[in-house]
């Protein structure tokens, strides 16, 4: 229950910092103007606020003070009721001048003068406690100084409140010109008066551990925070002010808050007192409270005891009448004159004491001892008993896992970093033996050679008694039986147990006795671990469980050591091997170089083969297009024009002719040459149509959906969108691929209808769409070995559609038709115009040789790599690093135009000096190598800065297209 007040009490201290560094923070970093700025303040939310956090607040207090004035008499206690019914007044009151005449001057100026007044009382209040200043020993004399205080309180607020109705004070407030300077000098005051009330009151509760008095105090500072933010305010309504008045708010209910812990708590005088008049109340408390309640005369003579007492001792109550409370307590120890020794009359005392109860048995006690007077009076002692049996024992187990936890803790620390478990094994099993209140402890060890267990450590016997035992066969005796079966094995109440493996702890005085196996890995038995005690015959579960911690954290100790032990060995066989590889390595480096070498310059021819085959299959792609249309153009413009001549000429000689048979001769070789016209006009179609020359490429679909209806009663249903600005390169690739894809249908889909769609897919793309229900085929085939060259076409159309830049996604299988879908640009790519007719390879740098820098661990590949480039005539290699550092370094001193950087380097590795180097001279080209062909390391240093990424299983053309890439850039 502790725990949560204290919890709470730290928030409402740190609440009170909290709300002085707005106060302050707002004064000190919000302009003027804007403070003036922003103004909040409604007529009936100041007077109400008030009225509900301060005035009923601080009224109940100036209540409870009363009573407890009348009951005790302390002066003090009248001066700060009297506090509190100020404050409680200004709250209720002050707020509703709002509206008055005077306007906020009167507001401003009651509130004052009430905190002023206030504060005084409680200062006053405070100095009366710190002098000690004696009570009011007559009630009669305290009720009527209670009357004439609070009454005089009453008068003097009123007096205020007319003085501010009617103007008697100087002005504290004009809108015109803010807080006068007497109004400054007063809320100083105030302000000055409440933090020191409250500080007195803070000092205090440390002494009296009262929760009335530290939210009584921490109220009283609070509100001196919102008084404070209030005098420093710009303008009423303001920031600062409505920050002041939270405060001051939050002082309210922490003043609530004391009035409820005051009336939980109440003095242990005055419930005593109490206790002690007549009435069903008193009695009910006396007779219900949790706590026994003991009443005796100084002498220590028991007057009475309530019933909770009577249970708690054993005694019934008026067996206690004849007792004294030194009878009760464990060896007559005197309890009253202790007492009397810490406290005087009227004063209180709590501390610790053992009491005996009727049966002989013992329980601590919390005790709390008061002493006072009753109606003749005569001195008396009450003592309230609380049993804390149950918070001592679970003090006990508390202790008891702290030390169980400091052991474990410990032993596995060193066994952890010995580098010989043997070393610290003994030290750390006397201590766990004293722990456990043992008298002996054995390590056996299993001796893989002799097959037998070990004594390797013991304690609790003598060194001849060990040499009797030293050695052990499997199964004899308990540890035997353990490392044999790995499996623990308690005996206890030795003395009476007749199994035969308990003959030696017998012959060792050992009344009981546990033996756990330590364990490798895979479960089998290295040795074990054994704790005997001679004082008792059993071990409490707690017990026990330690000792297998123990042994477990002993075996994993051993098993390491021996794990470290053979990785050394390892280790050296390793470095044997190493440099067996590396005379190895060494003889056949020279061979390795000549032969890299000879594969360096085939290498080159290769690349150089590849580019030149590359950029002729571009050519010869689009020589065929030229030659078609040439051909078609010859067939339109010399062989169909002369067919069409020579056809008029004979349909002229056949009506010049007379003869019949001429005439008939002349129709059929006019007929003839109309055929020959019309294959010619097919030809020249199929060759080159003149529409996707003239028109867009939707305009060559249209005419090719028409022609496939024509010549292969294919009908074609097409969707197109108008795409106007088009490459002719990309529109004939497209239109044949198309072509070819429809071919494909008719040849092999066993369908009369398919379904071609053309469409933008973004500002730079375009994708066309050939469907159709047929017969399909499973795509896997197109890549199986056995069907190579049986691809329908299908991989000399992705050749094509490569140079362009396209790529074709197939989507088929067996009697669910197919789909192919082509994605290509609207414009050449600069691939692509390598690849595409006239189309050439982009400069290189015009100016100087690239300044090249290569970044890699492994000296071999790095060696390789630039001797590969060395040969280039536009790429000079200026330095190499072997890590990431030096990467770095070398990109400082150097400036290279451009890095191959390797991503994983020791030191730093590639990654982490890509984004330095990108960072201080973004001008780098920074090109990144690796072994890895995963999309997410390429995307990784693209984001740390690199403009490429190669596989270092690449060859050469590809390398120089990204050096030359990046020289472009």
């Amino acid at each position: 229950m502790n725990a949560p007040n204290n919890r709470f009490k730290r928030y409402a201290i740190l609440s009170a910092m909290f709300v002085l560094l707005i106060i302050l923070g707002a004064h000190f970093l919000l302009s003027d103007a804007f403070l003036l700025r922003h103004v909040f303040s409604p007529p009936l939310v100041l007077p109400i606020l008030n009225m509900l956090f301060l005035g009923i607040g601080f009224l109940i207090a100036s209540y409870l003070a009363a009573r407890s004035y009348l009951n005790i008499g302390s002066p003090g206690l009248l001066s700060f009721g009297s506090g509190a019914l100020v404050f409680g007044l200004n709250g209720m009151i002050s707020g509703w001048f709002m509206e008055s005449p005077a306007g906020v001057n009167a507001v401003v100026t009651l509130y004052n003068l009430c905190s002023l007044l206030s504060g005084l009382f409680y200062l006053s209040g405070a100095a009366m406690i710190l002098i000690d200043k004696p009570n009011e020993k007559r009630l009669i004399r305290r009720k009527g100084k209670l009357a004439v205080g609070y009454a005089g309180v009453v008068l003097v607020v009123g007096l205020l409140i007319a003085a501010t109705r009617y103007g008697w004070f100087p002005v504290f407030y004009t809108p015109a010109q803010g807080f006068s300077v007497f109004r400054q000098v007063i809320i100083s005051n105030a302000i000055l008066l409440l933090l020191i009330s409250g500080l007195i009151l803070w000092l205090g509760q440390l002494k009296f551990k009262s929760d009335f008095v530290f939210w009584h105090a921490l109220a009283l500072i609070l509100i001196a925070e919102g008084l404070l933010g209030i005098a420093i305010a710009r303008s009423v309504g303001g920031i600062l002010g409505w920050t002041g008045r939270l405060a001051q708010y939050l002082g309210g209910i922490y003043l609530i808050i004391s009035v409820v812990r005051a009336v939980r708590e109440r003095s242990l005088d005055e419930m005593l007192a109490e206790l002690l008049k007549p009435g069903s109340l008193h009695t009910s408390v006396f007779e219900n409270s949790f706590d026994g309640i003991v009443v005796a005369v100084c002498e220590g003579l028991i007057l009475s005891a309530n019933p909770q007492a009577s249970r708690m001792l054993g005694y019934p109550e008026a067996e206690l009448r004849r007792m004294s409370m030194d009878d009760l307590l464990k060896g007559g120890r005197p309890a009253v004159p202790h007492f009397l020794e810490k406290t005087g009359p009227k004063e209180r005392y709590r501390g610790e004491l053992v009491f005996t109860r009727k049966s002989g048995t013992c329980f601590p006690a919390d005790v709390s001892c008061s002493a006072f007077e009753d109606s003749s009076g005569k001195e008396l002692l009450a003592f309230v008993l609380r049993d804390i049996s149950r918070q001592k024992e679970a003090e006990a187990a508390m202790r008891y896992n702290m030390e169980r936890y400091e052991l474990l803790s410990s032993t596995g620390h060193e066994l952890l970093h010995a580098s010989e478990p043997n070393g610290v094994l003994h030290a750390l099993c006397i201590k766990a033996m004293d722990f456990l209140g043992c008298n002996t402890f054995f390590n056996y060890m299993i001796d893989p050679v002799q097959g037998r267990l070990h004594l390797n450590a013991y304690a609790g016997i003598a060194p001849e008694q060990a040499l009797e035992i030293e050695w052990l066969d499997y199964g004899a005796a308990i540890c035997g039986y353990v490392a044999e079966k790995g499996s623990a094995m308690i005996a206890e109440h030795i003395g009476d147990n007749q199994d035969a493996r308990v003959v030696l702890a017998k012959r060792l005085e050992i009344r009981a006795y546990a033996c756990n196996p330590l364990l490798n890995v895979d479960g089998t038995a290295i040795g074990t671990l054994s704790f005997g005690a001679r004082t008792r015959d059993a071990f409490s579960a707690e017990d026990l469980s330690l000792m297998r911690t123990i042994t477990n954290l002993l075996a994993m100790a051993i098993v390491r050591m021996r794990h470290e032990e053979e990785l050394r060995r390892s280790r050296a066989d390793l470095a044997k091997a190493n440099e067996e590889l590396e005379r190895k390595v060494q003889s056949r480096t020279k061979e390795l170089t000549n032969a890299v070498q000879a594969l360096k310059t085939t290498n080159e021819k290769l690349n150089a083969y590849s580019d030149q085959l590359r950029s002729l299959a571009g050519e010869i792609t689009m020589a065929e297009h030229r030659e078609r249309k040439r051909l078609a153009i010859m067939l339109h413009d010399g062989l169909q024009q002369l067919l069409a001549a020579a056809k008029l000429q004979v349909g002229y000689l056949g009506d010049q002719e007379d003869d019949d048979g001429h005439r008939r001769s002349a129709l059929e070789v006019e007929h003839l040459l109309g055929e020959a016209i019309q294959m010619s006009r097919d030809l020249t179609a199929e060759l080159s149509p003149p529409i996707l020359h003239r028109g867009d490429l939707q305009d060559g679909l249209k005419w090719l959906a028409r022609w496939m209806l024509e010549k292969h009663r294919l009908e074609v249903n097409l969707e197109a969108e108008n795409i106007s600005v088009l490459n002719d390169t990309i529109k004939i690739m497209l239109f044949e691929t198309v072509r070819e894809l429809l071919f494909n249908v008719v040849k092999h889909s066993a369908v009369q209808r398919a379904q071609v769609d053309l469409r933008k897919t973004g500002s730079d793309k375009l994708q066309i769409m050939v469907r159709d229900e047929g017969v399909g085929f499973d795509p896997a085939i197109l890549q199986s070995p056995e069907t190579a060259g049986r691809g329908f076409g299908l991989f000399s159309i992705r050749e094509r559609l490569d140079l362009i830049g396209a790529r074709m996604s197939i989507e088929s299988s067996p009697g669910k038709g197919s789909r192919f879908t082509i994605a290509a640009p609207l414009g050449l790519t600069q691939e692509a115009k390598m690849h595409s007719v006239g189309g050439d390879f982009p400069p290189r740098k015009a100016a100087g040789r690239v300044r090249l820098l290569v970044a890699d661990d492994h000296a071999a590949l790095r060696a390789s790599l630039c001797q590969m480039l060395a040969g280039e005539q536009d790429i000079e290699i200026i330095g190499e690093a072997q890590n990431g550092a030096e990467a770095v370094r070398l990109a400082q001193a150097l400036k290279p135009h451009i890095i191959l950087m390797d991503l994983s380097m020791p030191q730093m590795d590639g990654i982490e000096a890509t984004r330095i180097i990108h960072r201080s001279f973004p001008e780098i080209c920074i090109i990144g190598m690796s072994m890895y062909e995963e999309t997410e390391h390429m995307q990784t240093m693209q984001v740390a800065g690199a403009a490429g990424y190669v596989l270092k299983s690449t060859g050469k053309g590809d390398l120089l297209k990204a050096i030359r890439a990046c020289i472009q850039e």
